[in-house]
């Protein structure tokens, strides 16, 4: 039985831990994304204003 409840747990925890890591990965990408719009926007001002 304890050990049957320990396993749960544990299955519970991995993929709580894998939906954190899969939330940290789209963050991350998003990160990526917006500092490539803001480099792409930084890049179109400096062109216009040439």
């Amino acid at each position: 039985m304890a050990s049957y409840e320990a396993r749960k747990l544990l299955k519970q925890g991995g993929s709580e831990l894998q939906e954190t890591y899969l939330v940290l990965l789209f963050l991350e990408n998003a990160k990526i994304n917006l500092t490539t719009y803001g480099n792409l926007a930084e890049n179109a001002l400096n062109h216009q204003t040439r």
